[in-house]
């Protein structure tokens, strides 16, 4: 559908003046048609205004009689079609009497004469009965223009106001004269052509946004077209996604061509018609957003950056879209340009190496090149407007990565698959979302809201990432263009106080684990927690914990803490051998009246994470989770609120755990009353491992001040 047509608001008043055989009494109307724009590939709407100037006659208003407006059409837009003319409701200012019906329309004429008429409800209201037309704009009425077939691409409408009589009517007016009954002559305006409102002309140079390369001058918005002409300068959207450019309809005309640059973004509410070139570009700064909420014709090319020597999950954001876009591909290791598929049935990577082998919409691909500069990948076809995947597009086979399933989003634009994910329907699906970053994996779960590794909601523009169907029943995906949004907003905006971070780092790459405590969460796996993804590179520090029931997670959605519970979560870490740091990345947002102390079973170490963010320690390989663990421990004032004169007491297995407030000395004793231990503690989290048999015991702590037991229950 071409836009050229679309828009045609006229700023540019056109005078009547009314004559009559009273000398003197002649009143003068202003006319205008505005609001003009193609609301769909055969339709056209636009409203009609009136107004008073004033005079000596008529300084304030005029009563109006009667109007008829004849407007001339260019007759090759019809495309071999019938144009239907209808009233559009609730869009007029006059008096109920006076408002137009769908029997005062017509639509008729041949050659350069085919033309539009509108007339006044009959019979005439009489003189006192008549709409007040004031010195302000009042709409006479919205007229809607569906042609039978869509209207002739490239054709302009090119409204023409029609003089006396010609082809095949005139615009006349009529208005009662103050104090009588008599009309006014039905005299006639002057032929005027209006010209197109918001046509690019590049007269100041190429961006968008100044209001100096249109004609007239303006910026569309979502209400107005937007015509782009060949032209010297080229129009380049250059608006930030927060405030993105806007249009309704937009026509690129042939020889034409509109580039969205790299990280801005253009939304069009009205249909697309692409004779000319629409570039959404990309470079090493980001890729241009698109959003069109209308219909898309014609062909586009979207550009994806793509540095060399690390791999990029992708997708393809047309429908005819082929392997071409990569320019060649290699079936050689480590070498050329490198591009798979993951095949959850075989378990397998698929390498493609045929560049005419089509993209299909939603699946995604790894790339990577070889090469020793970046490529930009250009995809040129048919943009993706559709909705893609259903509730059984997803498998669930067997093998250690089942129901794993590799998708892309399918847009050029980013979509949003937060906690309500609108636009998206997850079908037997884990709720969560993995996408590679870096040399790890990001991971964001719809269910919480929370996201490990700056893992987000928002999937940018052809990312592709991992889901996974729950159960060998399978599963589906579908993403609908309501997910579209134009986003680069940083994902975490508030304060996480129910949220643990932490942090692992050995100097070049970072991990993170994410502990969560939430009123309807479990401690054993589900929908709160998302599992770990593992990087293929074992030299990468990884990251996970633990969930009650061992599940490697990425994010561990743990059930509340009860007033003054303690609770532990065992982490777990793989790597090479090296030296490591922990970082409580956000302890400063944590609740602050949940005390969090990080254990290190090797080194039997006690870190209070409250006064030191960080701690520094040496492994050797390792793939394990016994030697980390984090204690939270609910409290008020440094201690738990159940506990008894300032002292808490628990125990992990054959571990024992003692909080307190001052120095104290520490008696254990067994069933029969034995003692088997006497120690002194220092203030804070002190651990005490015991080789005992199972049973149960008491501790006795006895300070300055006071003295304290409890009974445990070790190794149960």
């Amino acid at each position: 559908m071409n836009l050229r047509y679309k828009k045609f608001v006229f700023s540019i008043m056109l005078i009547f003046l009314i004559t009559s055989s009273v000398i003197g009494l002649n009143p003068t109307y202003q006319m205008e048609i505005k609001n003009d724009q193609q609301t769909a590939n055969n339709e056209f709407i636009f409203d009609i205004y009136i107004k008073n100037i004033p005079n000596v006659t008529w300084p304030d208003y005029f009563e109006l009689a009667s109007i008829q407006a004849g407007i001339k059409i260019n007759s090759s837009v019809l495309n071999g079609g019938v144009i239907t003319p209808t009233i559009v409701a609730g869009y007029s200012d006059l008096l109920a009497s006076q408002q137009q019906t769908n029997a005062n329309l017509t639509m008729a004429g041949s050659g350069a004469g085919w033309g539009f008429k509108m007339t006044l409800k009959s019979p005439l209201p009489g003189a006192g009965a008549g709409t007040h037309i004031t010195n302000a704009e009042m709409r006479v009425c919205r007229i809607k223009l569906t042609n039978s077939v869509p209207f002739t691409a490239g054709a302009q409408l090119n409204f023409v106001w029609n003089n006396a009589g010609a082809n095949p009517w005139a615009t006349t007016v009529a208005a009662y004269l103050p104090g009588l009954t008599a009309l006014t002559s039905n005299n006639v305006m002057t032929n005027f052509s209006n010209p197109y409102l918001n046509a690019w002309n590049g007269l100041i140079g190429t961006d968008w946004s100044n209001a100096s390369n249109w004609s007239p001058s303006g910026v569309p918005t979502n209400s107005l077209a937007a015509y782009i002409p060949a032209s010297a300068n080229q129009p380049h959207v250059t608006a930030l996604p927060a405030s993105p450019a806007t249009c309704n309809a937009l026509t690129i005309a042939a020889g034409a061509t509109l580039t969205i640059d790299p990280g801005k973004a253009l939304t069009a509410s009205g249909a697309t018609t692409i004779t000319g070139s629409l570039l959404i570009a990309s470079d090493a700064t980001g890729t241009g957003s698109f959003i069109d909420n209308g219909t898309v014709t014609g062909n586009a090319t979207v550009q994806k950056y793509l540095t060399d020597h690390r791999w990029w999950y992708l997708g393809a954001p047309l429908s005819n879209a082929t392997a071409v876009a990569f320019t060649t591909l290699s079936g050689t290791q480590n070498s050329g340009n490198r591009l798979f598929y993951w095949d959850e049935g075989t378990q397998l990577y698929v390498n493609v190496t045929n560049t005419a082998d089509a993209m299909p919409a939603l699946r995604g691909y790894s790339f990577k090149s070889f090469d020793a500069s970046p490529l930009t990948a250009s995809f040129t076809g048919t943009l993706n407007t559709a909705s893609f995947g259903g509730a059984a597009n997803l498998s669930y086979s067997s093998g250690t990565t089942v129901g794993y399933n590799l998708v892309s989003n399918p847009y050029p634009s980013a979509i949003n698959f937060d906690v309500t994910h609108n636009g998206i329907t997850p079908t037997n699906l884990e709720p969560s979302i993995w996408y590679r970053t870096n040399s790890t994996f990001a991971t964001y779960n719809y269910t919480s809201g929370l996201g490990q590794n700056n893992g987000q909601a928002i999937i940018p523009a052809m990312q592709a990432f991992w889901v996974r169907v729950a159960t060998v029943a399978g599963g589906g995906l579908q993403i609908t263009p309501a997910a579209r949004v134009h986003n680069t907003q940083a994902f975490y905006k508030t304060p996480e106080t129910n949220v643990f971070r932490i942090n692992l780092s050995d100097g070049t790459t970072n991990d993170e684990a994410v502990i969560s405590f939430h009123l309807l969460a479990l401690n054993t796996f589900e929908d709160y927690d998302s599992k770990k993804m593992f990087a293929t590179d074992n030299t990468v520090a990884q990251l996970y914990s633990i969930t009650s029931d061992n599940n490697e997670v990425a994010i561990n959605g743990q059930n509340e803490l009860t007033s003054g519970e303690e609770r532990i979560v065992t982490l777990g870490f793989a790597n090479a051998a090296g030296t490591f740091t922990f970082n409580a990345s956000n302890i400063a947002d944590f609740d602050p009246a949940v005390s969090v102390y990080l254990e290190d079973a090797l080194q039997n170490s006690m870190i209070n994470l409250r006064k030191i963010n960080s701690y520094t320690f040496n492994s050797a390989d390792a793939n394990n989770a016994g030697r980390f663990k984090v204690h939270f421990i609910n409290k008020i004032t440094g201690i738990p609120v159940n506990s008894e004169n300032n002292i808490s007491v628990y125990n992990d297995g054959y571990t024992i755990y003692i909080n307190t407030a001052e120095q104290s000395s520490i008696d254990i004793f067994n069933a029969i009353g034995e003692k088997i231990l006497t120690k002194q503690v220092e203030v804070g989290l002190n651990k005490i491992q015991l080789s005992v048999d199972k049973g149960i015991y008491l501790v006795k702590v006895q300070t300055k001040s006071t003295a304290f037991s409890k009974k445990i229950y070790l190794g149960y």
